[in-house]
């Protein structure tokens, strides 16, 4: 598990929140889906697409086409 999974779960498992007979009654596609989504944004973070594609949106011109 990623280094940002890992310590959610062992919060929720240290507050009491989860508990072992929680595990297989987890939605595990919502898991993985969160997850892979995580570690997406992670790597893109990592290699500076956000930075490129903030960067890239902030220099267009949003104003609206009726002012």
């Amino acid at each position: 598990i990623g280094n940002t999974i890992r310590p959610a779960l062992s919060t929720l498992f240290f507050l009491g929140i989860l508990d072992r007979k929680d595990i297989p009654l987890l939605p595990w596609d919502i898991v993985l889906l969160f997850g892979g989504g995580m570690a997406l944004a992670g790597t893109l973070n990592h290699i500076g697409v956000i930075k490129m594609a903030t960067t890239f949106l902030a220099s267009l011109d949003f104003s609206s086409p009726w002012t």
